[in-house]
């Protein structure tokens, strides 16, 4: 099953669409940040939130932002 689409992820808790974001290279779409249990993959993952409860979302490069 695939859990990353082209403007979303599905997670055990829906289907969150990306963040878009402007740059200088024109729109970003980051995805939200994960957690998977590598013990069973054929599982949805989890989405990641910060401290006040805020989604995570992945930049280019790794580094996330919230929303």
């Amino acid at each position: 099953m695939l859990k990353t689409e082209h403007f979303g992820t599905r997670t055990l808790q829906g289907w969150i669409p990306h963040l878009r974001r402007s740059s200088s290279y024109g729109t970003l779409q980051c995805p939200v940040r994960v957690e998977i249990d590598r013990r069973d993959t054929d599982q949805l993952p989890l989405p990641c939130y910060d401290r006040d409860g805020n989604l995570r979302y992945v930049l280019p490069g790794g580094s996330d932002v919230t929303a």
